[in-house]
């Protein structure tokens, strides 16, 4: 089977000073998300600022945990192939790759 996503590694970048975006691009610098932040206090020019200080840190942490996704993804296949299913959890593990792979619900 094919993995329908646009393989990784991919990386998160910030785009201007104030306010900000959050870019997230594929190996081949193809955008692959782009969120724009903003903060109350003008002297949070950079995401690590704004971060703490402006209420973004959750959209900024989500947005780390996209930019990694298809190599925790990768990892977790690998790791996979050492579970014996007597020994561990392995159907949570296949559930989770399979949620990863899964189409969006609609609602």
């Amino acid at each position: 089977m094919t993995d329908k996503f646009t393989k990784g590694p991919w990386k998160l970048t910030q785009q201007g000073h104030w306010p900000f975006s959050l870019i997230t691009r594929a190996a081949d610098d193809r955008v692959i998300a782009f969120r724009e932040l903003a903060s109350d206090n003008t002297s949070d020019k950079l995401a690590r600022h704004a971060n703490a200080r402006s209420g973004n840190a959750e959209v900024i942490a989500n947005e780390t945990l996209r930019a990694a996704a298809p190599e925790l993804l990768e990892a977790l296949r690998y790791a996979r192939r050492f579970l014996k299913p007597g020994d561990h959890d392995t159907a949570y593990v296949d559930a989770v790759i399979a949620k990863a792979l899964s189409t969006p619900a609609e609602g």
